[in-house]
């Protein structure tokens, strides 16, 4: 797929930007009895008219890929839709608006629901309802974590296995995409992963993807009823990238309840009106050095899916021109 690109020109670049998307991650649309993971049908709604009137190019997952196997750019505020869980929601509620506006969307599939005969998830001929509007891709999303815990190897294979195997019998190939189920992986979740050949992991840390080669879990901003407000998506669609190397901690499941939080970003950034929250606690203490960033969390960590952002406002030279805000975030989870 050929791309075309404009960048605006008020605003400061840096090379990163050239390959940024923003991954919007949902799970149900118009669920309201689970808004802790579904958007309102208002919601969704609204988001989809402001992509369809805004200045934004809604791209599918693998042409992103493409793009980045041959180095080449993407257009300003490309944004690509995935869905996580596997409800129902997606085929009757999401589909018929996507369909409407033509935007192409990948579906994480997680097995056990589509096998499981409840009637809140997405059936094998669901499944092929979708495939039918040829828009829509897919990748998997295995089994949520077993009680045996976040480390058991023999367990976190046995669900990848699964799950790949299910996706081969189902499309006669091989799956080039997996979401982490909640978003959380290990060192272990990384290793076996990596064995499978995926061309992306995603995760739920907010923030925005653009083109690494040496290869990163790309993060996602997670759409929720209380997170889905028309100002937050706006926010979160027109963000750009805070690029991240020698990132500590390099996993979202850790040991520590008080990490050391901190990253090396772009030399071309000032970062002096840098800013970085942490969820349920006071701002964060922010220590840089050059370009790199050192964040000391207040308290420690007692929220099982623990959020730290920073962001940092873009400088623009066009008064009238809405404010663009570069992202960087961590989802993490002590065990």
């Amino acid at each position: 797929m050929t791309f075309s690109v404009h960048f605006p020109a008020q605003a400061q670049m840096i090379k990163e930007d050239r390959t940024a998307v923003r991954i919007m991650a949902y799970y149900g649309v118009g669920q309201d009895d689970a808004p802790a993971t579904s958007v309102t049908l208002k919601q969704f709604k609204a988001h989809l008219r402001e992509l369809n009137i805004g200045n934004y190019n809604v791209v599918a997952l693998p042409d992103v890929l493409h793009a980045y196997k041959k180095k080449a750019p993407l257009p300003d505020n490309s944004i690509v839709l995935t869905f996580d869980g596997s409800d129902k929601s997606i085929l009757t509620q999401a589909a018929p608006l996507l369909k409407k506006y033509q935007f192409p969307f990948t579906v994480f599939l997680s097995p056990e629901r589509v096998m499981g005969n409840n009637a809140r998830y997405l059936t094998l001929k669901d499944i092929k309802k979708l495939q039918k509007l040829q828009l829509v891709n897919f990748g998997i999303h295995p089994e949520n974590y077993s009680e045996e815990g976040f480390e058991d190897i023999e367990t976190l294979r046995s669900n990848i296995n699964s799950s790949v195997s299910f996706y081969r019998d189902l499309f006669q190939e091989h799956p080039q995409y997996l979401a982490f189920p909640q978003g959380l992986y290990s060192k272990t979740h990384l290793d076996i992963a990596h064995n499978y050949g995926f061309k992306a992991l995603l995760g739920q840390q907010s923030g925005v993807a653009y083109h690494n080669p040496k290869g990163t879990i790309l993060p996602r901003f997670l759409m929720t009823e209380n997170y889905a407000d028309q100002r937050r998506f706006k926010m979160t669609a027109n963000a750009l990238p805070i690029p991240a190397s020698e990132q500590t901690p390099v996993t979202s499941i850790i040991k520590l309840d008080n990490p050391a939080i901190g990253f090396t970003t772009s030399e071309d950034l000032d970062l002096k009106k840098l800013s970085c929250y942490a969820t349920g606690q006071s701002k964060p203490t922010i220590e840089t050095l050059n370009n790199r960033i050192e964040i000391r969390l207040q308290q420690n960590i007692d929220d099982l899916r623990f959020r730290v952002n920073c962001t940092l406002p873009v400088k623009n030279d066009e008064i009238d021109t809405p404010k663009r805000w570069r992202w960087f975030g961590l989802l993490l989870s002590v065990n």
